[in-house]
């Protein structure tokens, strides 16, 4: 039997992936990478998660953008991240275990967040932290800076669809911001703060960054007496290929299984909506 996911909007948090039934289950808070929050992927991959028996919510964190152009992604209130943290762990569905999973630029958001929420004492830090082509520093602001023509001529042959904003590029700006200041691009991910599970993965062949800032990272938090899961995907660019994504996803699922859920969260009685493994 083929287990339900229920989408459902949810107040102050956006558009939620649950498992079918009515009972708690870890959740899982999804950072988009440039892409932007109308991305496919994130979605795609809340609702594999709410699948798998997690709730799963996709953060649209970036400013403006819609289906066919990213927003940007710069002033970022990490405080927000922290406040839909605390709300997701929260909510009547989740049992109070909390992950978190981010790409590229969102692979950037989840360290900055686990690490700035991991102070003693902190009811607002994750439970497990995996990311997928992260930076090791803070990177700059994302300005989306394309835009689609009016299209008009003949069907077959529009004129080109696409400009470049010039306009909008704009200096001093930052991405992310914490506690109403600006976090300066440069600065150290100060990761090794967080001390509950991290999954790492990155392609050999990344595009878009060097894949070596990854490893730079996981060399710093084993410095600093921390055994992270380090995913290397040899041949691999920025977005792996269909193989290679499975091969993620399969072990995501392990990594967010063994990290914050038990066995009795990850089995499901037909009243729930179907098996662990349809």
């Amino acid at each position: 039997m083929a287990l339900k996911v229920v989408q459902c909007d949810a107040p102050g948090l956006g558009h939620l992936y649950l498992p079918g039934g009515t009972g708690a289950s870890p959740a899982i808070l999804l950072l988009h990478g440039s892409e932007g929050s109308e991305g496919w992927i994130g979605h795609r991959c809340a609702a594999l998660f709410a699948a798998h028996g997690f709730v799963a919510l996709p953060m649209a964190y970036a400013v403006g953008g819609n289906p066919w152009i990213a927003g940007d992604i710069w002033n970022i209130s990490l405080d927000e991240t922290e406040r839909v943290m605390a709300a997701l762990r929260a909510h009547p569905r989740c049992n109070g275990r909390l992950g978190v999973y981010g790409w590229s630029r969102g692979a950037e958001h989840a360290l900055l967040a686990a690490a700035l929420t991991s102070e003693p004492g902190s009811l607002t830090s994750p439970d497990a932290v995996a990311v997928h082509a992260p930076p090791d520093r803070v990177q700059g602001p994302w300005r989306n800076l394309f835009y689609r023509h009016r299209e008009e001529g003949e069907p077959m042959t529009p004129p080109p669809a696409w400009g470049f904003r010039s306009d909008r590029l704009v200096s001093g700006l930052v991405a992310w911001t914490w506690r109403g200041r600006p976090i300066e691009e440069g600065a150290a991910i100060e990761i090794d703060r967080f001390s509950g599970p991290l999954f790492l993965s990155v392609g050999t062949d990344d595009e878009i960054w060097p894949s070596s800032m990854a490893g730079r990272l996981v060399e710093h938090l084993r410095a600093a007496g921390l055994d992270p899961e380090f995913k290397i995907y040899e041949g691999q660019r920025h977005m792996p290929d269909p193989d290679t994504w499975n091969l993620h996803l399969e072990q995501l699922l392990d990594f967010f299984e063994r990290s914050i859920a038990t066995p009795r969260d990850m089995n499901f009685s037909p009243n729930d909506g179907g098996s662990r493994h349809s």
